[in-house]
């Protein structure tokens, strides 16, 4: 429950059983007796107390009045009363002066505490004003922070996207490339076996033409020793076997010059296909198919002419 304050009933209770018990009433004596009230509330209640007081022992002067006593008893009572009143006056006085000097001094107290509090009061919205201004700081601060992180979020979500693109790009560049090396080494396979026939032909056709002038030797040789007997045979003879010859030699010739072509045309092709991996991956874009060509190189293949034998007539 909450305290109520003091009345002047329970100062004027308090004052008169101090004074009763020989002590001076004061205002921290009657706080001490009551264990409440604040200073400027019991000095003034006090106050009204010491100038109630007169009234009161007149008033306590009458009841106390003997009816009918002697004069002699009724002075000497009166001269004690009016002895008593003077100390009590001056008690009063001396009370009262104490008393305004204790409240003037609670008061110079009260009103440095009301500074002391006014100050204090104004440092306090001084710092709750500076404060609210940190606060709202830290409130917008936490805005630009949390409008930060939305947005490395979405740039991290369009980096993650992205990625996956890039990723799927160099998937697809790479099953190009490796097609395109399975086109290129089946290419250079072809070539390879396309050389290896023009080889062969080639060596064919020189074998040929090496049996050719072996039989060509072997008829001249015929002819020579047939000459002896025919001596003008021998002449004739020798005009067609020089002619067969050159025929001979000739050939001989357009076979190494299209076994040499041959080899070129093979060297040149097996050079282009084993640079087409770094032409296809340095033409590879991000989207890029590569082409396999139908067209198989030709093949040239000499034609076998037939061999010349000259024939002795008789």
């Amino acid at each position: 429950m909450a305290r109520t304050g003091v009345t002047q009933n329970d100062i004027d209770t308090a004052a008169d059983a101090l004074l009763l018990a020989g002590e001076r009433p004061t205002v921290e004596r009657i706080r001490a007796a009551l264990g409440r009230g604040s200073p400027n509330t019991v000095g003034r209640l006090l106050d009204a107390w010491w100038v109630q007081l007169g009234q009161r022992l007149a008033a306590k002067q009458r009841q106390v009045a003997v009816v009918d006593a002697p004069e002699e008893v009724s002075e000497l009572a009166s001269g004690l009363w009016r002895t008593a009143l003077s100390v009590a006056r001056n008690v009063v006085e001396q009370d009262v002066t104490t008393t305004r000097q204790q409240l003037a001094a609670a008061a110079v107290t009260l009103e440095a505490d009301r500074r002391s509090l006014g100050e204090a009061r104004e440092a306090m919205e001084i710092e709750q004003t500076r404060l609210q201004a940190a606060l709202d700081h830290a409130q917008a601060r936490n805005e630009d922070l949390v409008q930060q992180l939305q947005a490395i979020d979405a740039q991290k979500t369009r980096a993650e996207t992205q990625a996956d693109a890039a990723t799927a790009a160099r998937d697809a560049i790479a099953q190009q490339l490796e097609q395109a090396r399975t086109s290129a080494a089946t290419a250079a396979k072809h070539t390879a076996q396309e050389r290896a026939a023009l080889i062969a032909h080639s060596q064919t056709v020189e074998e040929r033409a090496a049996q050719n002038v072996d039989r060509l030797r072997q008829d001249l040789k015929t002819a020579k020793q047939d000459a002896q007997a025919h001596e003008k045979e021998f002449k004739t003879r020798t005009a067609a076997l020089e002619s067969a010859l050159r025929s001979a030699q000739k050939d001989a010739a357009d076979a190494r010059k299209a076994e040499a072509v041959a080899s070129a045309r093979a060297d040149a092709l097996g050079v282009q296909f084993a640079n087409l991996p770094a032409a296809l991956q340095a033409a590879l874009g991000p989207k890029t198919t590569v082409r396999r060509s139908s067209q198989q190189p030709k093949t040239n293949s000499g034609k076998k002419r037939p061999s010349k034998r000259v024939t002795s007539t008789s």
